[in-house]
């Protein structure tokens, strides 16, 4: 009877082990799979609400290289303008005209850089925490702008949603892909 003790204690323990590594796997799985999505190329269409403004444009990703071009395409006052970021420079173009500035110089609040700056904190190691609730992946952390969640489909890695409360700031992507 005393054997069966041990030998019960000594399963359970195994079983935990197995169960604490199994979950340590998962952990790291679901860290790659946000690193694999926030550093690839990627188009999407998304629903911006920010200040209480709807908008709508066309993402351009090219997170190997970290340039990001917002086109948007509604309303009609912001159809047709472009943002370009990249960690050196911000371009804007409308029609015929054209103009960069350095990142730093903006706002905080500015749309675009609100995105770039959640994406790439999304790609720390150790200033993000992720979740992994019902396939969806749940990266929080903070920017200049605020704390941001951003959600992507643990399955294709596909970004569903990114929020920034303290600037009134929310996208929902559709029509996600990678290329």
């Amino acid at each position: 009877e005393r054997t069966g003790c041990c030998l019960m204690k000594k399963l359970v323990a195994a079983m935990l082990s197995l169960f604490l590594l199994t979950g340590c796997g998962l952990a790291e799985r679901d860290r790659a799979k946000v690193q694999e999505s926030v550093s690839s190329d990627f188009t999407t269409t998304a629903e911006l609400n920010y200040h209480g403004v709807d908008a709508t444009m066309t993402i351009l990703g090219q997170g190997a290289e970290k340039r990001y071009t917002l086109a948007f395409t509604q309303p009609a006052s912001l159809a047709g303008m472009e943002m370009e970021f990249t960690k050196e420079k911000a371009t804007l173009r409308y029609k015929d005209l054209s103009f960069s500035v350095d990142p730093a110089s903006l706002t905080d609040g500015m749309a675009g850089q609100l995105l770039f700056d959640a994406l790439e904190s999304a790609l720390g190691e150790d200033s993000v925490t992720i979740t992994n609730q019902d396939g969806v992946l749940s990266v929080a952390g903070e920017t200049s702008g605020g704390s941001f969640v951003l959600r992507l489909d643990k399955e294709t890695g596909n970004f569903l949603s990114l929020e920034i409360p303290e600037e009134e700031f929310s996208l929902s992507f559709h029509g996600f892909s990678f290329y």
